[in-house]
């Protein structure tokens, strides 16, 4: 998988999980927008998938993203989500699918009004639920040839600093 193609899959993910990931660090769509110099309504587009966001874009929201995490320790969920749903590549296909899921339920537990230590007790029981038998499926299924050179990794691929994903020029190896 050539670098701009693993670029597309980190962007991609970002746009599809934006909204939930939004509202887990706890901002609105207006919030978000004056922290990146755009409106709601373009915040909203980028959500829905009516724009695209760019790699320009990408980058800001993973630096204000990085930044918040590192301001607010105390917000045990959002690190993890991130590093789930937007750099973990061998996480995908169904299992993927099933992780959105679990993430928008948390979500929509943080956008209700509860307190971030019960959304992190929530997250935590959720995502362990969902991680140990999501995890063997996709190792298991990452040792497959046509399945590695379908998603461009193996099971022994460790999530990459997306910094260097996203600004890298070069092919990555399978299995780096």
């Amino acid at each position: 998988m050539t670098n701009t193609e693993i670029r597309n899959v980190l962007v991609n993910r970002l746009r599809e999980n934006l909204p939930e990931i939004r509202k887990l660090a706890g901002w609105s769509g207006e919030e978000l927008g004056g922290m990146l110099g755009l409106s709601r309504q373009s915040i909203s587009k980028l959500e829905t998938g009516l724009s695209t966001i760019t790699v320009a874009q990408y980058i800001a929201i993973r630096h204000l993203l990085d930044a918040w995490m590192n301001l607010h320790p105390e917000n045990k969920t959002l690190p993890r989500v991130i590093t789930l749903l937007l750099d973990d590549r061998r996480i995908w296909g169904a299992e993927y699918t099933k992780l959105q899921r679990v993430v928008k339920t948390i979500a929509a537990t943080a956008t209700g009004g509860a307190e971030q230590a019960a959304v992190d007790v929530i997250a935590k029981v959720l995502l362990d639920e969902w991680e140990g038998p999501a995890r063997e499926y996709c190792h298991t299924k990452l040792r497959e040839p046509m399945i590695i050179e379908k998603v461009g990794i193996t099971a022994d691929t460790e999530p990459g600093d997306w910094t260097e994903i996203i600004l890298s020029g070069r092919k990555m190896k399978i299995g780096r």
